[in-house]
């Protein structure tokens, strides 16, 4: 027997392998993760966060109950829509489950270009007025108000797109209500008019580059996410949220529906109420309303003013004149699509971009180039160059779509750099519209990275960027569009995806109105302060601050021909809010401008200057509420919990064990776990091996036996 003791050794020792791998992988094996707890293991998370990685996870057996169930969100919206402008108020009721004070910090999403212009904390039936402070000043007085068990409520600004409420002192059984008010505009697509709240914010990917620390503090929201994580409610089953909208759109509408809901209208002297069939549902996904007017002649130019003592202030849209050239007549294109296959696309996103460009090929025409790059932690071309759209080209493109599939980080830059590096290397064709098409939730956080790489590389290319799944990341669609000369259009309904693509494709072909300006005598500061090229029925929109009497807008036409209109303040229809607007605006360019070079810190002292005078939430502004007297008895403590967010509809995460990540060297959180698939299938070959060498082993010994 003695002789067989080393082969036995070797069996048993592949065996211990084997179940090592194989147990390994278990943290891999379910469609739904989370990190490891603060409490177990602190030096772990530090690493994720120092590796660049945002933790997504939702919340598990491990955590503290506290954290997961300590507040309860509901949330009401009511909208106010006239013709063009929506005024909302999202009420966000936060109710303490637990026999402990509370203090809470809920991250949530509003559209990029809302004027945030009012702030409540509601406690019973007593309304505290939110006060708009400098960040840091408002930070310290939400601090110390808590500290001194005062009840006390903080709106700040993450992002253009990506806010936070905190909510201190919340009693046992109590609930804290803030209510947060805004300004929008709705967007214009011809007869076509759309309102859209996004409520679900997709998990974002971090470069390591942008984990630096930088000299800006840190908002309360980030250093507490980056301590501990950000939470999921499993299945959604959290964050339930009324729509309360009245659409009064002043002319007579033919179509009125919702891409992204199921809802009720009650129809009452050109006047409609919009509910949610099913009352309240899981804010998971952005709300979309979607309204057509009826075909009256050609479109007219919207204007609104607001009168005030500081000047007049004009919100405008103003309709292109009908492109001339037909589709066939276009010039040809050198188009690259660019696709996201990372792991945020996992799941509903991917099935809708492959969709989507799976359609965008199949409009291509045989003097059309092309090629497509597709990324994730790395990027790769299906031709190495744009090649003619021959039907071969096209099949093969065809085959290359339908084979790609979710997985890994978001190193969008490289991808960008390679299409417009290839664009401005490539032999001048002047008789060629050199386009890029951007397929991709935007699931990054790093735009501003993103805006500055377009800005400097563009020359004559135009970037179109197409918006999936159900919580794009709207500010990055939109401002990447915006740098990039072109549109931002989103696939709101997969059974639309091909009208949709079809329209882009047409506006793509030419553009209506080229080289806009506005102008005006005397004082005159109009927003955007570049305006974009038009294109089909799209609206050139802007907001301006003027003395002057009337409004002037010129261009040039695609056949050449100069196309200009003017009108009159006097004629304009009344409204409120728009310098609210106009101050967002602002804020925007100032920020636009210190990605072309503006100094920070003088950037940041406008920005100041603007948000404060016109008393709105910027990144460098706060609102915050808080009660005169205290109510937590000093010798009592508050617990600090996160609201746990509901992840986008139809987008799964993928569990990846905590040495997997820090072996990636990009990871996303939401990816699939393709070392785990490597480690099991190896687990699995030497368990067989040492089974297959026991049983061998131990026929040997009954043999010699």
């Amino acid at each position: 027997m003695l002789r067989f003791s080393q082969p036995l050794l070797y069996a048993y020792t592949a065996a211990a392998l084997a179940f090592g791998l194989v147990l390994n992988t278990q943290p891999a094996l379910a469609d739904e993760t989370s990190p490891p707890t603060a409490s177990s293991d602190q030096k772990q998370l530090r690493s994720w966060q120092e590796g660049g990685f945002e933790i997504k996870s939702i919340p598990h057996e491990g955590m503290p109950q506290l954290w997961l169930d300590a507040l309860q969100l509901s949330s009401e919206v009511k909208t106010e829509i006239n013709g063009f402008i929506a005024y909302t108020t999202v009420k966000q009721s936060f109710r303490n489950t637990t026999d402990q004070w509370i203090n809470g910090t809920y991250r949530f999403p509003l559209p990029d270009t809302a004027a945030i212009d009012a702030f409540e904390m509601l406690v019973g039936e007593k309304r505290i007025k939110g006060k708009i402070k400098e960040k840091q000043e408002a930070k310290r007085i939400y601090d110390q108000a808590v500290k001194e068990g005062k009840k006390a409520a903080l709106l700040s600004q993450i992002r253009p797109n990506m806010f936070s409420s905190k909510v201190g002192n919340v009693a046992p059984g109590a609930v804290i209500t803030v209510e947060i008010s805004f300004i929008t505009h709705t967007e214009q697509n011809g007869l076509t008019f759309s309102w859209k709240l996004p409520q679900a914010i997709t998990p974002r990917y971090h470069r390591l580059e942008d984990m630096v620390p930088t000299p800006e503090p840190k908002s309360a929201l980030t250093t507490h996410h980056q301590k501990h994580g950000i939470y999921r409610h499993p299945q959604n089953a959290g964050n339930l949220a009324v729509f309360d909208i009245a659409l009064t759109p002043g002319a007579t509408i033919q179509k009125l529906t919702s891409p992204s809901h199921d809802i009720r209208i009650a129809e009452q002297e050109s006047r409609y109420h919009i509910t949610l069939r099913a009352d309240t549902e899981p804010a998971d996904r952005d709300f979309i309303l979607r309204w057509e007017y009826k075909p009256a002649g050609k479109p007219k130019p919207l204007f609104i003013k607001e009168e005030t003592e500081s000047g007049t202030y004009v919100l405008g849209m103003v309709i292109p004149p009908k492109k001339e050239e037909s589709l066939e007549k276009s010039p040809p294109r050198d188009i690259q699509f660019i696709i996201d296959v990372s792991g945020s696309m996992h799941g509903h996103s991917i099935v809708q971009a492959k969709r989507a460009l799976l359609e965008a090929v199949d409009r291509l025409r045989t003097e059309d180039r092309f090629d497509i790059i597709k990324f994730n932690n790395d990027y790769s071309r299906l031709f190495g160059a744009t090649q003619q759209a021959t039907a071969e080209n096209v099949n093969r493109a065809r085959n290359y779509i339908l084979g790609l599939e979710a997985d890994g980080g978001t190193e969008m830059m490289p991808a960008l750099v390679n299409a417009l590096d290839l664009n401005q290397s490539a032999p001048a064709d002047k008789k060629s519209l050199s386009q890029i098409m951007f397929l991709t939730d935007g699931a990054i956080g790093y735009e501003e990275a993103m805006f500055k790489l377009v800005e400097e590389k563009l020359g004559t290319t135009r970037l179109f960027t197409v918006g999936v799944g159900n919580a794009p990341n709207g500010w990055f669609m939109r401002k990447a569009a915006e740098f990039g000369r072109g549109i931002h259009t989103q696939i709101d309904n997969p059974l639309e995806a091909e009208k949709t693509l079809e329209e882009l494709f047409s506006n793509m072909a030419a553009p209506s109105v080229q080289k806009l300006a506005l102008s005006g005598n005397g004082m005159f500061e109009a927003y955007p302060t570049r305006l974009p090229d038009l294109y089909g029925n799209r609206p050139a929109v802007f907001v301006v601050k003027t003395d002057d009497s009337k409004i002037r807008l010129e261009g040039e036409s695609v056949n050449g021909k100069r196309w200009k209109i003017s009108e009159r303040l006097k004629r304009m229809e009344n409204g409120k809010g728009i310098s609210k607007l106009w101050a967002r605006k602002k804020v925007e360019a100032i920020s636009d401008a210190a990605l072309r070079g503006l100094p920070q810190e003088e950037a940041k002292v406008q920005i100041l200057k603007t948000a404060l005078t016109h008393q709105i939430v910027s990144k460098y502004t706060s609102f915050v509420a808080v009660e005169e007297k205290s109510s937590r008895p000093q010798t009592t403590p508050a617990q600090d919990s996160i609201v746990p967010e509901n992840l986008p509809k139809g987008m799964k995460l993928r569990r990846v064990s905590a040495p997997q990540m820090m072996a990636q060297s990009n990871f996303s959180g939401p990816q699939t776990a393709t070392m785990k698939d490597l480690k099991l299938i190896t687990g699995f070959i030497l368990l067989l091996f040492a089974t297959a060498l026991i049983l061998w082993l131990r026929r040997e010994a009954r043999r010699e036996a």
